[in-house]
């Protein structure tokens, strides 16, 4: 049976060290909020507030709309540039 130290250094020795570097990162992160809990209340109150006044949702669902719906002439377009490409550079080959 592995105890809670061998168990702890598997663990690290399976994170990369992208992982170690994100946990100091939010090791240094819990550190300030806890000397300056009211700010970072207040900072989270504010970006609450802008997340519930500002429609995210009704913003999304129109980029996706205004996205299918300019997909077919967009295809169109495409399309109809690789076939003009394509007739010129067999003219060039016929001539």
């Amino acid at each position: 049976m592995k105890t809670l130290e061998d168990q702890g250094d598997a663990h690290k020795a399976s994170v990369g060290p992208l992982s170690e570097e994100w946990a100091e990162a939010w090791k240094k992160f819990e550190e300030r909020v806890r000397q300056r809990p009211g700010l970072h209340v207040s900072i989270a109150l504010a970006v609450g507030y802008v997340l519930q006044i500002v429609p995210l949702r009704s913003l999304l669902v129109l980029a996706v709309k205004l996205c299918l719906k300019s997909a077919l002439p967009v295809l169109f377009l495409l399309c109809a540039f690789q076939l003009a490409k394509d007739i010129s550079k067999g003219a060039e080959r016929g001539s």
